[in-house]
C-alpha cells in the first residue's frame, strides 16, 4: 500500500473486507457501487455533482422557454413549474378548441403546413371542464404567445 493516500487506504482496507470493491474484468475500472456516497473518491462525486448541475439547468432552461409560449395575466410575475405546465395544458386545450371551432364552422381541416390538425382523445375531452386561467383579452394570433381568449 505504498503511494496510497490516506482515503484510498481506508477504502481500500474496508471495501476488501466487505467484498464491496471489485474491478470489472474488461475495463479495469473499480466499481463503487454499494460504497455510500460520503466515501467515495472526490474525483467520483465531483463528476456526479456536474451530471446533476446540467441536468438541472437543461430542465430550468426547458421550463424558462416553455413561459414564454405561455400567456399570462401576469407576466411581471414567475410562474412556478407546476403552474407553468398547467397553463401550458390548458393552452393546448384551448387551441385545441379554436381548431375544432374552425373546422366546424368553415368545413374542413385548419391546415398548418400542409398538414392536417386533428387532435381528438377522451382524456382531453374530460380535462376540458377544468376552468382555464389565461386572460380574456386578445392581442394577436394563437402562436404570437399573447393572451388567447377573444373577449366577446
Amino acid at each position: 500500500m505504498i503511494g496510497m493516500t490516506s482515503f484510498e487506504k481506508r477504502l481500500s482496507g474496508s471495501c476488501h473486507r466487505l467484498g464491496t470493491r471489485r474491478r470489472h474484468k474488461r475495463s479495469g475500472k473499480v466499481s463503487y457501487k454499494h460504497i455510500p456516497h460520503s466515501e467515495k473518491p472526490p474525483h467520483l462525486v465531483a463528476k456526479r455533482n456536474a451530471r446533476e448541475r446540467r441536468r438541472v439547468e437543461t430542465v430550468n432552461n426547458a421550463f424558462v422557454r416553455l413561459r414564454r409560449h405561455v400567456p399570462i395575466e401576469a407576466k411581471n410575475k414567475r410562474l412556478s413549474k407546476v403552474k407553468t405546465l398547467r397553463y401550458a395544458i390548458d393552452y393546448i386545450k384551448q387551441l385545441t378548441i379554436m381548431i375544432k371551432e374552425h373546422d366546424k364552422q368553415y368545413g374542413s381541416p385548419c391546415l398548418h403546413f400542409g398538414r392536417s390538425v386533428s387532435i381528438e382523445t377522451i382524456d382531453m375531452q374530460q380535462e376540458l371542464r377544468r376552468p382555464v386561467y389565461f386572460s380574456r383579452e386578445y392581442s394577436g394570433d394563437a402562436t404570437s404567445g399573447g393572451p388567447w381568449y377573444q373577449s366577446g
